[in-house]
Parts: C-alpha cells; structure tokens; sequence
C-alpha cells in the first residue's frame, strides 16, 4: 500500500461494508490483533446514522475503513459511486475522513467462512450476518496490507 498509514498506529478502526439496503460493521483492538464482526445496520432506517454513531462512541473508533468495489464490471462501478457518495455523507455526519479499500470477494470470501466454521444453513442464508463477517474481512485485510 502506497499510502502512509503510520498515523493509524495504536487506533481503534472500524470497517463498513456497504450495501444498498444494509451495511455490516466490524472492528479490531488498538493493537490490530483481533478482528470483530459486529452487526448490520439498515440503511432505510430512519435512526441509521444515530445507530451508526453509537456504534463509533461505544466502540471508541479512531478511525473508519470503508469496503469499495474496484472491480472492472460496470455493476462494480455503479456499486462504487453509491460507497463514494456514502463516505462523502458519512465524512459530514461524523468527524471521520474513510478510507476507501478495495473489498473486492469479500462476500464471498465470507460466504466461505461461515462454510469453514460449520454455520448452519439457516445462518448462512441470513444476510446481516454475510455483510458482518465480510466487514471483518475488509478490516483483516487492510490491516495486513498496512
């Protein structure tokens, strides 16, 4: 990663996974060893961006990632002007400047896990919990690119 990311050191981060109707949450320890999925916001909410910041305050986040599809198709690119509008709105609601990072497969990759660790199907098919664990893969990742 070409950017310096030296001034993230020692913070608390969290990562959003964003989705039209919902985002998943997750957040790591200052010291970037643990990863957590948290939960899923609905976007439609009226109380959203209050949910949104609760979870900041509560969780004491320094910083926020924000998962962006740079995928070639053009679903990723329309995808991708809806998450730039989000971090521009997120960037006024709150006192966080995101960080945009590529999450391309992270559902996926999520989808996987939940095979891996013996989810029941039942569990699987719910979507909060894709868009959770997802977000917790943005954030692993990030944090091992930084």
């Amino acid at each position: 990663m070409k950017k310096d990311y030296e001034y993230l050191k020692n913070k608390r981060i969290a990562s959003i996974d964003f989705g039209l109707k919902r985002v998943g949450l997750a957040y790591c320890d200052p010291l970037h060893i643990t990863v957590s999925a948290y939960q899923t916001l609905d976007r439609a909410a009226k109380d959203f961006w209050e949910k949104l910041a609760a979870f900041f305050l509560e969780k004491e986040i320094e910083a926020v990632v924000v998962g962006a599809p740079y995928g070639a198709n053009n679903k990723s690119s329309n995808i991708l002007s809806n998450v730039k509008e989000f971090a521009k709105e997120l960037k006024k609601k709150t006192s966080f400047d995101p960080i945009l990072y590529d999450e391309s497969y992270s559902s996926k990759k999520a989808s996987s896990i939940m095979l891996e660790i013996g989810m029941k199907k039942k569990q699987r098919q719910k979507k909060g919990n894709t868009d959770r664990i997802a977000a917790a893969i943005i954030l692993r990742e990030f944090l091992d690119e930084i």
